[in-house]
């Protein structure tokens, strides 16, 4: 069951303290504050797929502060987990409905 959304760190957003995130399954840039990343983790554009990176396969600071192909910094993109702002769009969201009666099962069971 799926908890929260996988989705691609692409900048800062310009009218907020948040994050742009490009969400490859839907096709779509949100705007979200609760956001985790994952730096050992990368999409993968051919398999259209989440993959596990190697612990040493760092981004290269100095490549960020050259204008380069927009394709080339997607490859060196993070990924990011955006998590619901608060219960109202929990509630609307049907995946998170499923994992909160999920976790109450599991409470009430021990």
């Amino acid at each position: 069951m799926r908890q929260a959304e996988p989705g691609i760190f692409v900048g800062y957003s310009l009218v907020s303290k948040a994050y742009n995130i490009y969400l490859p399954q839907d096709n779509k840039v949100i705007v979200s504050r609760n956001i985790q990343f994952f730096k050992s983790e990368s999409w993968n554009w051919e398999k259209n797929k989440l993959e596990f990176q190697e612990e040493n396969a760092d981004v290269d600071d100095e490549s960020l502060t050259k204008i380069k192909l927009l394709s080339d910094t997607y490859q060196s993109c993070n990924v990011a987990i955006i998590e619901p702002a608060g219960y109202e769009e929990a509630v609307a969201d049907q995946h998170w409905m499923a994992a909160m009666k999920e976790e109450l099962m599991m409470i009430e069971k021990n």
